[in-house]
C-alpha cells in the first residue's frame, strides 16, 4: 500500500541541517523542558525580530485583516503567543492590546519594551487555559503557536471561548515538511495540510472567512539569505572585530522596502491559497 506521507526534498533537508546548526547551543526540549521556552528569544534577538522584513510584513498583513472586518476601529484585541509584544504596535490607537506569553523570559522582554504604552497590557499564562475571561475578544491572532501544544484540539477550542460572538480570529502553523527532530529543536509537535487544518478549526465551532497567502517558496529561500546575513555578521566581529548589523543597514532598509512590495503586487494561485495554513476564521454570531 503506498504511503500518503510526503517524501522531502533535498530543500527540506537543508532546512533541517541549518535548524541544527543554528540550534546546537541553545537548549533542548528533552534535556530541560521546564526552561526551553525561556530560551526562545535573547537579548540579541530584539533588534533582529523588530527588523526582519518577515516580520514587518506578517504585521502589515494583520493590520489589513482587523481593518477589513472590524469597521469601527475600536475593541479588544489579543495576540495569544505575542513573543516580544511588536503586534501592538501596528493596531489602531483605539484598540485595547492585550498580549499573552508563556515564557517568563520574554513576558518580561516585552512588558519592558512597551512600558508605559496606553491600553497595552501583558499577561503571562498560556494552554491549556488562557488568562482571559469567555467572550471578551473582537479579534484575535495566534501565529505559529499551535504547532507547539500537544493537544492542539483543545488549544483552538480555547481561542474559540475568548472571542465573542462574531469576533474573528487569525491563526497560522507550518505546512512545510515535518521532521521528527523538530520537536527536540524547536518544540514542533507537528505541521499541518491546509485542507486537514482548515477541517480541525470547522470542527471547533469557526468558520472559515478568508485563506490569506503565504509564499512560502518566496520565504524560505529568504530564509537561506538571512543565514549567509548572520554568517558574514560573525565572520566580520572575528577577522575585523567590527560589530555590523546588516538589519539596520540602509540596503537592508531598501531591500525590505523592495520585498514588501513585490509581495504586494503579487497573485497567489487559488490552488496554492487552498493549501495555505494562514486562515482567518469567525465565530458564529
Amino acid at each position: 500500500m503506498k504511503s500518503n506521507k510526503p517524501t522531502p526534498s533535498f530543500l527540506d533537508y537543508l532546512d533541517l541541517s541549518l535548524l541544527r546548526i543554528s540550534k546546537r547551543r541553545r537548549s533542548k526540549i528533552e534535556n530541560d523542558s521546564d526552561n526551553f521556552y525561556e530560551s526562545f528569544f535573547t537579548v540579541d534577538d530584539i533588534v533582529k525580530y523588530e527588523c526582519d522584513v518577515r516580520n514587518e510584513w506578517r504585521f502589515n498583513v494583520m493590520q489589513k485583516l482587523l481593518s477589513d472586518v472590524i469597521s469601527s476601529g475600536e475593541g479588544i484585541f489579543v495576540d495569544v503567543g505575542c513573543g516580544l509584544g511588536f503586534s501592538s504596535r501596528f493596531i489602531p490607537g483605539n484598540f485595547s492590546y492585550k498580549g499573552i506569553e508563556f515564557s517568563e523570559q520574554t513576558f518580561n522582554f516585552a512588558k519592558n519594551l512597551h512600558s508605559g504604552v496606553k491600553n497595552t497590557e501583558f499577561i503571562q499564562g498560556g494552554f491549556p487555559r488562557l488568562p482571559i475571561e469567555d467572550s471578551v475578544a473582537d479579534f484575535v491572532i495566534c501565529t505559529e503557536v499551535i504547532e507547539h501544544i500537544e493537544d492542539d484540539g483543545k488549544a483552538i477550542s480555547e481561542l474559540y471561548r475568548i472571542l465573542k460572538p462574531g469576533g474573528y480570529l487569525w491563526i497560522t502553523v507550518p505546512s512545510t515538511y515535518y521532521w521528527q527532530d523538530y520537536f527536540r529543536l524547536i518544540g514542533h509537535y507537528r505541521h499541518y495540510t491546509g485542507t486537514l487544518f482548515s477541517k480541525q478549526l470547522e470542527n471547533c465551532g469557526f468558520e472559515i472567512h478568508k485563506r490569506i497567502p503565504q509564499f512560502n517558496k518566496y520565504w524560505r529561500y529568504y530564509q537561506y539569505t538571512w543565514v549567509l546575513m548572520q554568517i558574514f555578521e560573525k565572520v566580520c566581529r572575528a577577522t575585523i572585530s567590527k560589530e555590523l548589523q546588516i538589519l539596520k543597514t540602509k540596503w537592508y532598509q531598501n531591500r525590505k522596502n523592495k520585498i514588501i512590495s513585490k509581495l504586494e503586487n503579487m497573485n497567489q494561485k487559488e490552488k496554492e491559497l487552498l493549501t495555505s495554513t494562514s486562515i482567518l476564521v469567525k465565530k458564529s454570531v
